[in-house]
C-alpha cells in the first residue's frame, strides 16, 4: 500500500463501531479532500494492560509502542484512549499541548473533562487530553462506559486541520445507525 496518510489516528485500548470507522477514515479522507487514489485517512488500533508479569512486558511494551512508531513516521494526527493508555503516552510526551489547537474559551468549556499535564522539574502544567464521553461521536460509535479521552499528537503546524477535524467529531449525527 503506497497511498500517503494524511489524517491518522489510533485507539488504545478503546474499541469503535463500523460506523465510527467509516466516519473517521473514508469521512476524514473526503472532509479533507484527499486523492483516494494516493492518499487516506488512517486509523489504527492497539490494546494493552498494565503488566502484572515480567511474561507479558514484551507483548505489551510493543503493543503500546505501535501508535509511537506512527507518530514519529509523521502519520499519526490524534489517539482516543482509556486512562491506562493516557497515562503511558503522557510519559511518552506523545500528547499535543491542546492550547496550540484550542482558544482558551473553548479549553475553559471543558472544565473537569480537561486533562493536565504537570511538569514538576519545569514548573509547567499544559492541557494533554479531554475526556469525550459525553460528545455524541463518542456516545454512539465507542464503547463508554469507561472514561475515554482524546488527545491531538502532531506537529502544531496542523493546528488549522484539526480545528476542522473537531468540529468534524462535534457535528456528528447518527443517521439511524443502531447503537453500539
Amino acid at each position: 500500500d503506497h497511498t500517503q496518510v494524511v489524517f491518522g489516528g489510533a485507539f488504545a485500548n478503546v474499541d469503535i463501531n463500523r460506523y465510527g470507522y467509516d466516519y473517521l477514515t473514508a469521512g476524514v479522507q473526503e472532509l479533507l479532500g484527499a486523492d483516494p487514489e494516493k492518499q487516506k485517512a488512517e486509523l489504527t488500533s492497539t490494546a494493552f494492560a498494565p503488566v502484572e508479569e515480567l511474561s507479558q512486558l514484551d507483548y505489551a511494551f510493543n503493543a503500546a509502542m505501535a501508535p509511537i512508531a506512527k507518530l514519529e513516521e509523521g502519520a499519526l494526527d490524534y489517539l482516543v484512549m482509556d486512562e491506562t493508555a493516557m497515562e503511558f503516552y503522557m510519559t511518552q510526551y506523545a500528547l499535543m499541548d491542546l492550547r496550540e489547537v484550542f482558544t482558551e474559551a473553548q479549553l475553559e468549556a471543558f472544565g473537569e473533562d480537561l486533562i493536565w499535564l504537570e511538569l514538576q522539574k519545569e514548573g509547567t502544567r499544559c492541557p494533554v487530553a479531554v475526556r469525550v464521553n459525553g460528545i455524541p461521536f463518542f456516545e454512539d460509535c465507542v464503547e463508554v462506559r469507561e472514561a475515554v479521552y482524546f488527545s491531538f499528537t502532531g506537529p502544531g503546524e496542523k493546528a488549522e486541520q484539526y480545528r476542522v477535524f473537531w468540529d468534524y467529531l462535534l457535528n456528528w449525527k447518527n443517521a439511524g445507525q443502531p447503537a453500539s
